[in-house]
């Protein structure tokens, strides 16, 4: 198999998730549900308040008909719990129309969905979720296909680094400074 060149992450900054949350409805809370969620566009559409069971949402997927569960902030269910049916007033087919309504409102240009999946999966390893948890809450089969989604930012692997470095000291044998 050819070698998939290595990109960067496409996540969303911090400025930006915070111009996307701010949205009106129901912009800004299709951009939060996705944030928490990192549900692919098809799955977000299809949501119902009835898919939260125990703090969770059981979703399936539409690729491969596999149930996953994803965790849910306990604010974020109560939220859910209040309301009934589908939790995207948005079809599987307007994701063009819908990214298009919010770079004009919003300004971010590069928004899209599908960044949001990325931005949350990036998040939670920066925020030190296990890679087997996001893969689980990716769907994906294979945790490969997760490290190539999510990676870590480079501020984020710097930070880790300098975390450790005050931690232990050098790992080189260097006295500390």
């Amino acid at each position: 198999m050819p070698r998939i060149p290595e990109s960067p992450p496409k996540t969303l900054t911090d400025e930006e998730v915070t111009t996307l949350l701010a949205l009106p409805y129901p912009y800004g809370w299709v951009v939060r549900l996705g944030l928490a969620t990192a549900c692919r566009w098809s799955e977000l559409c299809a949501l119902q308040a009835k898919d939260l069971q125990n703090g969770a949402l059981v979703v399936e997927q539409p690729k491969t008909g596999r149930l996953k569960r994803i965790p849910i902030e306990p604010a974020l269910a109560r939220e859910i719990q209040g309301r009934v049916g589908r939790l995207v007033p948005f079809s599987g087919t307007s994701k063009g129309s819908f990214t298009k309504v919010v770079r004009r409102i919003s300004g971010v240009e590069q928004f899209h969905p599908h960044r949001l999946r990325h931005t949350a999966a990036t998040r939670w390893l920066e925020a030190g979720m296990n890679l087997a948890a996001v893969k689980e809450i990716l769907g994906h089969c294979s945790i490969v296909t997760t490290q190539r989604y999510a990676r870590l930012s480079d501020d984020a692997v710097r930070r880790e680094a300098e975390r450790v470095w005050s931690r232990t000291g050098s790992l080189t044998g260097s006295p500390r400074s």
